[in-house]
This record gives C-alpha cells, structure tokens and sequence, in this order.
C-alpha cells in the first residue's frame, strides 16, 4: 500500500516519470467569459483526499477519491448522497456511467482493472474484457491496465490502456471486444488518460503527448490538437458560442493548473483558473466532466475539491464571480511542494490501512479474500 500511495503521488504529476515537450498556451478566443460557480468536497465529513476522475449521470456526481480508495457520490449542488467502496477497490482513478442502465466502472491502477457497480452502489466485480490472442498484453501484469472509460450513448464502451503499447480499446454494448484504436505514426499514444465521446468521434487526452487525439467513426485519426501542458481529464460540452447545435472540449491541463477550451475544428477558445488554492484556482487538476445544462464539474486534486465552471459568453446575471483567462504557468518548485503534500497524504493513508489490515491479520481474517470481495458496499453519506 505504500509503494501504492507513492505510486499515485506520482502519477498525478507525470506519466513515465518526465515531463512532456512545452507547448504555447492557449489563445483567448472572443466573447468567451468562463464564470467560477463555486466548489465542493472540501467541508463536511467525509472530505475528498485525493479526487482524480469524474463522471455525471442525470442528477448525480461520481468522484474517483484515490486517497479514500472510494468513489464519491455528489448531487449536482455538491451535496454528498453515497459512497461507492468494495469490490477490491485500492487507488480508483477515473469514472465512468453507462447512460442506459446506470451501471458505474471504476478504474484502479492498482489493481489494474475496471471494477463494475450497479446503479444501486453494489459491487459487481471485475469487467472482464476477454481481449483475444495478439491483443491482449503479456507478462505478470494482466491482460490490460485501464486508465479512463467512456460510454456512447448506446452503450459502445472505449477505454484507455497503458498495457504495453498505449492505445485505445473498444467494446460493443453488449461488452464484446471490437477494435484497438492507436495514435498516430510519429509518437503514437503516451499515457491516454481521459476520454470523451463527440458524437461519432472520440477524443483522447493523449497526456505525455500534450494533445487531444480525435478518433473518427472507422478508427483512423482525424485530427491532432496540441494542448501544452498535460492534459489528463476531457469532457464534451455544449458550445455557448453562438446558434446552431455545436460542442466544445474542456481539458484539464494539471501541469498547468488550468482549465483549457477548443472548439471542436481544434481552435483555442482560453483558459480558466490559475495556480493556487483560492477562488477559481488550481492545484493540479485531475478530471472534468460537463453537466446536461452545460457546467462542467473539474476535479482540482492538490486542493481536494471539484469546482463547478460555466463556461459560455459573459452574462448579465447568475452564480459565482467572473474570473479572468488565466495566463500562468507551471512552477517546477510549487510542483515539487505539492507533490511531496499529496505524496506525504497518501502515505499516511496507506499507513492507517496498513494497522487495520494487519490487526485484521491477527484477528484471523482473510485480506486476499476481502480484497476480492464482490458484496454490496455501498455507504450513504452524511
């Protein structure tokens, strides 16, 4: 568990240990205002530790907290309702819900897999992805190391793979394996981390790469957006540019501690947030993801909150300050200070699981057993 909280401290910083190529930052695109609507998970009892991944189904919110080793469940007001735990759950990392019956996936990069639950918080084990010969990985590690999902609409599931070559794999509604999707011929894919469905497209924060990779309906690629920075988390958002039925993409850029906005061709449209711990900033965020009416909910790890952006054309009215384009960029000496927070956090809760699971030793039970437990656990909030 040690080597665990260690290995997640690190992740959330860098992908195989070194940073990616600089790149420019974003451009300000005109008439785009993004407005910071306020923040939760950060009072109250229980508080996030360490939000990474993020998912919205209807009214609810799901929280990937690698520091709780749970997922937390959010309304849409930032009010806790339940928490996902069990299943062999040790460090979930992204989230994800399949729109026609509720079902949650949970990546763990511990345990290298994704872990199934029901709309009704019981665990239902692992997904298995039954990759055939050729496709899925050799070695000691398994068949798959599963960093981010996303469903479409009908259910086709795609899941980003660091297992060997990094890549993209495909699953038909029914959970078949269909295709692999790999990056383009000069680098290929580097760490994918977050993904996002575009109507018929896929888009993929091809992190170590600092890009979006956008995925056609046949597989090939269709377009490159170099992002800078690292970008782990995507989500798809209704554009407020304007008529006309258009989408934007919202990267979280944790390197950068920021919020990034493009236009679906590409284009930059700005930045939200800045470095810090104040009102609309950052601390290395992690995931985002887009409610139906357009706030896009983003997980700021180092400050153990998700804030809630709008990210439209100023307005007249409504919640929460305007706040600037950011134009800041990354610190290499605040990085390593709020490495070592998160590192020192995670061990100290690795620490905590390490006395119950060895006084539960003594005691007689059985931790590989609890570790591969399937049972329902699923613990309303406060």
């Amino acid at each position: 568990m040690l080597l665990a909280a260690a290995a997640t401290a690190s992740w959330l910083l860098w992908g195989r240990g070194g940073a990616p190529l600089p790149q420019p930052g974003a451009s300000v695109g005109a008439g785009l205002r993004p407005r910071y609507l306020g923040s939760f998970g950060d009072t109250g009892s229980p508080r996030l530790i360490a939000p990474l991944g993020i998912a919205i189904a209807g009214e609810r919110v799901y929280v990937a907290d690698a520091g709780a080793h749970t997922v937390a469940v959010f309304d849409r007001a930032g009010t806790r309702v339940a928490t996902l735990s069990g299943g062999g759950m040790e460090v979930p990392a992204y989230v994800a819900v399949d729109p026609r019956d509720g079902r949650v996936l949970v990546s763990d990069r511990q345990v290298g897999t994704l872990l199934a639950f029901g709309a009704d918080g019981h665990a239902k084990g692992a997904f298995d992805p039954k990759l055939p010969q050729g496709v899925a990985a050799t070695g000691t590690a398994g068949p798959w190391r599963p960093l981010a999902a996303a469903f479409a609409p009908d259910g086709t599931l795609y899941v980003t793979d660091v297992a060997g070559e990094h890549r993209v794999l495909v699953f038909a509604p029914d959970g078949a394996f269909r295709r692999v999707l790999t990056g383009p011929p000069d680098h290929g894919l580097s760490y994918p981390n977050g993904i996002a469905v575009l109507g018929r497209d896929v888009v993929v924060a091809d992190s170590n790469n600092a890009r979006l990779i956008v995925f056609a309906s046949n597989g090939s690629v269709a377009l490159q957006i170099r992002t800078g920075g690292l970008p782990r988390g995507v989500a798809v958002v209704a554009s407020g540019r304007g008529a006309g039925n258009r989408s934007d993409l919202v990267v979280a850029d944790t390197i950068g501690r920021k919020l990034t906005l493009w236009a679906s061709d590409g284009t930059s449209l700005g930045e939200a947030g800045h470095a810090g711990s104040g009102t609309g900033e950052f601390a290395y965020p992690t995931g985002v993801a887009a409610g139906s009416d357009g706030t896009v909910y983003a997980t700021d790890t180092g400050n153990r909150r998700v804030q809630m952006w709008s990210m439209g054309p100023p307005t007249t009215g409504g919640a929460g300050p305007a706040v600037p384009l950011a134009t800041t960029r990354w610190s290499l000496p605040s990085a390593l200070v709020t490495g070592a927070l998160l590192l020192v956090a995670g061990l100290a809760a690795a620490a905590v699981t390490a006395v119950r699971r060895r006084r539960l030793r003594q005691s007689g039970s059985n931790v590989t057993a609890r570790r591969g437990n399937t049972g329902p656990e699923c613990r309303k909030g406060p």
